[in-house]
């Protein structure tokens, strides 16, 4: 079974929230230097993973259930490498039902040719990669 999960860019503060879905559980939150977060001095709700759906503070990004090639997870709003320095935003595709770029080939791309090296919120990391 595929594992559900969803991470949250604050627009305002500019932070990556990882696994809101937890929310409503009182759980903690923290970046991506694993920095633990006080939600309350953010955009994120923290009465309920609901209330973030339409928070315009907020992006929310789901888990593909696919990890890359270093075992990394893959998120909507990842920038990945693939095969000979392909570079693509992982995003939903409504016509294809399912992720670019897993569903944008006849046969599907493979998460083990891929490498997450960024996100769109966070140019740096991309930046970091050259």
């Amino acid at each position: 079974m595929r594992e559900i999960k969803f991470r949250a860019w604050d627009k305002k503060n500019k932070i990556m929230f990882n696994e809101i879905q937890n929310i409503y559980d009182g759980g903690d939150f923290f970046d991506n230097e694993n920095n633990k977060l006080d939600i309350y001095g953010s955009s994120l709700n923290s009465e309920s993973f609901g209330f973030n759906l339409d928070n315009e503070g907020i992006e929310i990004m789901q888990y593909t259930g696919l990890k890359d090639k270093n075992g990394k997870e893959i998120y909507e709003g990842d920038i990945v490498r693939y095969f000979e320095g392909f570079i693509e935003e992982v995003k939903w595709n409504n016509y294809l039902c399912g992720f670019t770029p897993f569903v944008s080939y006849e046969d599907g791309l493979e998460p083990e040719y891929l490498e997450v090296i960024g996100n769109i919120y966070e140019p740096e990391l991309l930046e970091s990669e050259k």
